[in-house]
């Protein structure tokens, strides 16, 4: 006992074998910090897609979440039959719209891919009537090519997801996933603050609250984006009498959950189909995509902002990139949500809890008391 108390005032380490210097001791520690940050990434990099997963997982959550208190606190009902209003609603309006459109749409996607390539081949040869358009055609990769080497990039990195088993698979996952959560979300967020310090577990549940406050603002955003830009582009197109303007609105509504880049691959069919009417019809194609483009870029985006966290551009397609390159379509889908949330995460625990700026997590919010209640039962 005398010994060991003795070591303790001076520093030593009595555990350590006779010989081994601090030096070597030092050494050690930073290996086995080295191996065990190693082992983490790797973890990571193979566990990447069941994470991409329960993340969107939880994000169904949050949205059925959010229709459910919405439904309790105006109908003054308690959450568990909130929460069962809210499921048959969806599913009296999904059973609804495939039964009143399902045909039609289905009809017109089946012509859309029979169609495309009939258009990219008029718009070729008019471009073979112009100088400039030969330069044009001679200078863009052979398509063929461009899409073997699409495919072999996508395979390589969407891994199971690339097949349709697949993506129907990850599909009924996140599903299932989203509806077990949102049955007892509190279950599932007790449990991972378990895992947290008691004295830093009132802040760890304050972190999770701005996340989710943040992407319930940005999941509203974007469904009502959705809807507005797939409705106006549909019908915007059937006045402009563009061919398939439902399957056209309706892939412009599904890829604007994909902000900048969904409303670029959104277009390229539209002007496609749009030129093989003529020049006419582009422009008038193109001036309606720039209006609807500047309906949400001007109202809708601004209104979210202020409720939710500002994305940067910049920052929002470079997150795109990187998630493309290493998940595939899947990390490219869900590289949005995934940078609201690290940035609320860098402005708590880096912006303010290491350099002590006194900001707030997300625009309009800073954690009320009020809000605390609410969210936490």
């Amino acid at each position: 006992m005398a010994n060991k108390e003795k070591a303790a005032e001076t520093g030593e380490r009595p555990y350590l074998k006779p010989g081994y210097s601090e030096f070597i001791f030092k050494i050690l520690i930073a290996v086995g910090i080295v191996a065990a940050t190693t082992l983490l990434v790797l973890l990571l990099i193979f566990a990447s897609y069941a994470f991409l997963l329960i993340f969107a997982g939880v994000l169904v959550t949050i949205f059925v979440r959010s229709l459910s208190d919405w439904v309790s606190e105006t109908l003054r009902i308690s959450s568990g039959w909130a929460l069962l209003l809210t499921y048959l609603f969806l599913l009296i309006v999904i059973g609804a719209t495939l039964w009143l459109v399902s045909s039609t749409l289905i009809n017109q996607f089946t012509q859309l891919a029979e169609e495309l390539p009939r258009a990219i081949e008029q718009v070729e040869e008019t471009l073979e009537q112009f100088e400039v358009g030969r330069t044009f055609l001679r200078a863009l990769p052979d398509p063929e090519a461009l899409i073997s080497s699409a495919t072999d990039i996508a395979g390589r990195a969407a891994g199971i997801f690339s097949t349709a088993l697949g993506f129907i698979s990850a599909f009924l996952i996140i599903i299932f996933i989203g509806i077990y959560f949102s049955f007892d979300p509190d279950l599932y967020v007790s449990g991972f603050l378990r895992l947290i310090p008691i004295d830093k577990r009132k802040h760890a549940r304050e972190i999770l609250h701005n996340v989710a406050f943040v992407l319930q603002w940005w999941l509203i955003g974007r469904l009502f984006s959705m809807f507005v830009l797939g409705t106006l582009t549909g019908t915007g197109l059937w006045i402009l009498g563009i061919p398939l303007p439902l399957a056209l609105g309706a892939l412009t509504g599904a890829l604007t959950f994909i902000p900048y880049i969904g409303a670029i691959l959104s277009y390229i069919p539209i002007l496609l189909l749009s030129l093989s009417q003529g020049l006419n019809s582009a422009l008038y194609a193109l001036l309606l995509y720039l209006g609807i483009q500047s309906v949400e870029s001007y109202l809708l985006v601004p209104i979210v902002e202020k409720k939710a966290v500002e994305l940067p551009p910049s920052l929002t397609l470079i997150a795109q990139v990187v998630a493309g390159i290493l998940f595939g379509i899947f990390g490219l889908i869900l590289a949005s949500p995934l940078t609201a949330t690290a940035i609320v995460l860098v402005r708590i625990l880096y912006v303010r809890n290491v350099l002590g700026d006194d900001i707030q997590a997300t625009q309009t919010r800073k954690t009320d008391a009020k809000s605390e209640e609410g969210e936490s039962d």
